[in-house]
């Protein structure tokens, strides 16, 4: 997908997905990518290839903490990458930064621990995915003094945990509780909604509940002012 000088944000951040959310059609799993990543190009004169835009998508803009991670998503992960494989009796909300080669050949590892850090006060487990080359011991020192994971990647795809996080309890933000009830959502969580319009996401839980044909509802502008049954309503009484 790229030299290991090149592996660009975009990149690390799609091999990070593919690591954490393998299977798109795994029971109670779901994953987003913010909407930044949803653009042409990433660098200038480089652009974001098709294959690496599929394996980003869905997009979409999830705030967490005090910022917005690259990657938020809800899986029940292994031992090899949680210190803890359960939490409670539902999976972890996992959120990522991942950090890449820039247009200068360098790598902010640090500034991604301390984003991944930040999304700790809503998110159960974090981590910041980086160019393995490129992460050094100072800064794996740090991930695991604020309980951040480290994940590496090379340039073959294969990400290597070079630090596993503890799973920690925390306050659900609204857009956290969104994304758990979206792992939940049958056939049409995939879909990505349009930019810059967060109550979106919303969607496809309110048109699951809705009397209307599902898909029908999602191609429409107004589904937001369409009337719901009260007594079908997900949040009431």
């Amino acid at each position: 997908m790229a030299s290991v000088a090149s592996l660009s944000e975009p990149e690390v951040l799609a091999h990070t997905k593919r690591r954490l959310f393998p299977d798109t059609e795994e029971p109670n799993t779901y994953s987003v990518v913010d909407t930044q990543f949803a653009i042409e190009e990433w660098l200038p004169g480089q652009p974001i290839s098709s294959e690496v835009r599929e394996q980003l998508a869905p997009f979409n803009h999830v705030r967490l903490g005090s910022g917005y991670p690259d990657l938020v998503g809800v899986r029940l992960l292994g031992s090899d990458l949680l210190a803890v494989e359960r939490f409670g009796d539902q999976p972890p909300l996992v959120a990522v930064e991942a950090k890449g080669y820039t247009d200068t050949g360098a790598v902010d590892v640090e500034r991604g621990v301390r984003q991944a850090y930040d999304r700790l006060h809503e998110a159960n487990a974090a981590y910041v995915a980086a160019p393995v080359r490129a992460i050094s011991q100072s800064v794996r020192t740090l991930a695991r003094e604020l309980n951040v994971g480290v994940l590496g990647v090379d340039t073959g795809g294969a990400v290597e945990p070079l630090e596993v996080p503890r799973v920690v309890g925390n306050r659900t933000s609204d857009d956290a509780t969104a994304i758990r009830f979206q792992a939940t959502a049958q056939g049409v969580a995939d879909k990505s909604f349009g930019l810059n319009h967060p109550k979106n996401y919303l969607g496809v839980p309110l048109a699951l509940y809705h009397d209307d044909d599902t898909d029908e509802l999602l191609a429409e502008e107004s589904w937001e002012r369409r009337p719901m049954p009260a007594e079908e309503r997900p949040f009431s009484g």
